[in-house]
């Protein structure tokens, strides 16, 4: 079978498997769960690699590499190059020694080269958005959790997490994240079906909602509602999203009727913030990366690297701003800073405008900022990505580069 490398399908299919590889952490509910997905992430990222590879040698030989995705990855590629060189001279660059934070920022090249190759399908207007890899992968994934007894109803959802050292955890971010997105992709589906099909994906996308609520981190499972909401004013007719807010109220009613909010973990969790009991040192992270930038001149002007808040403070790597704008400034001053948080403001309100804000691309991306906000870092494999894809969605807005409609 011939393979068309132009064709949007081809592109869609490198965008899912890079969604599996962001994602499939989330089901790393217990040790003897994990070898078996951290395999199945690794021959995505294989499979990632080489269809990218391929794309790229295809579209240079025929001359139709667009000018967004050269000028995506090369903002990317000077983005990771600039903030290492500061990094280098401010100290930051102690902690690449793990090399693992190398790895993260280089599988976040791959995930920006499918997002310029998205973006510049949805510049062609002609292609049928399809996920396949998707549907198999969150529906398999969520029943072989019940198979291996991670998962259980009993009636509510229970998780089994489990740490290596065989010690019990009570919540798990990637789990709600996982959950979370799956919620916001079947919901996208059910935007593109109609009638008794689009009815089943809902219930589906609800089902997986729930999911993410049960895995218990507070900022994932908010995130997810808020794209979610996002999606289906966007996408949905009046009528559904009507019936939609109804079956949410019932639902929440029966809830009450046999059990209390204190039954479900993300509330206990969130009873402590609206009590300002714990913010998760958040605030207090903040509060310090804004302490830098007015103490530091060099971080205003010109940037301090990638990891400098962590070495200025003396912190681990883990003890990072905890929001991917503040690091941004940091990292790179306020004029580079303020360049790129202009141009991802003015893309993300162009594109719900447009047609582009009514992709699952779109979607995903606007959830990979959002939490990039809550708890991100720029030494992670989508903040950069993401905040690249609506950097050039505004710059395509504004006709920066001479920007524009065009094919792969």
């Amino acid at each position: 079978m011939k393979i068309e490398f132009s064709s949007s399908q081809w592109v869609f299919h490198c965008f899912s498997l890079m969604v599996v590889i962001l994602s499939i952490m989330g089901f790393y509910i217990n040790p003897q769960v994990k070898g078996v997905f951290i395999a199945a992430r690794f021959l995505s990222l294989g499979f990632v690699v080489v269809l990218i590879l391929l794309f790229i040698f295809k579209a240079v030989n025929s001359g139709r590499l667009s000018n967004t995705i050269g000028y995506f990855l090369m903002a990317h590629l000077f983005l990771i190059t600039y903030g290492s060189f500061l990094s280098w001279v401010w100290g930051g660059s102690f902690f690449f020694k793990d090399t693992i934070l190398v790895g993260f920022l280089l599988v976040s090249v791959l995930f920006s080269a499918s997002l310029a190759a998205c973006l510049n399908v949805f510049s062609a207007q002609q292609y049928k958005e399809r996920y396949p890899v998707l549907d198999y992968f969150f529906v398999l994934g969520f029943l072989s959790l019940i198979l291996m007894n991670a998962l259980e109803f009993m009636p509510l959802p229970k998780f089994y997490f489990e740490s290596e050292g065989g010690e019990v955890q009570y919540y798990s971010q990637g789990t709600t994240f996982l959950f979370g997105v799956a919620a916001v992709y079947f919901l996208h589906r059910a935007s593109l079906k109609s009638g008794s099909v689009r009815v089943s994906l809902i219930l589906i996308s609800l089902l997986f909602l729930v999911l993410s609520l049960f895995a218990g981190a507070r900022g994932d499972f908010i995130v997810s509602c808020v794209v979610c909401l996002i999606l289906s004013i966007r996408t949905m007719p009046f009528r559904y999203n009507l019936v939609l807010m109804a079956v949410v109220a019932s639902a929440i009613a029966v809830f009450l009727l046999y059990f209390s909010w204190e039954d479900i973990l993300f509330f206990k969790r969130m009873e402590t913030v609206m009590t300002g009991e714990s913010f998760g040192s958040r605030d207090v992270l903040l509060l310090q990366s804004v302490e830098l930038m007015l103490n530091n001149e060099w971080c205003q002007i010109s940037g301090c690297g990638f990891n400098y808040f962590q070495k200025y403070f003396s912190f681990s790597f883990g003890n990072y701003p905890h929001n991917a704008f503040a690091e941004l400034f940091i990292t790179y001053g306020f004029i580079i800073g303020l360049l790129v948080f202009t141009l991802v403001m003015v893309g993300l309100v162009s594109g719900l405008k447009s047609n582009v804000g009514e992709t699952f691309v779109f979607h995903f991306c606007l959830f990979c900022l959002g939490l990039s906000v809550k708890s991100g870092t720029l030494v992670s494999m989508d903040t950069f990505p993401a905040i690249l894809f609506f950097m050039f969605i505004g710059m395509k807005k504004l006709r920066i580069f001479g920007l524009r409609q065009s094919r792969v």
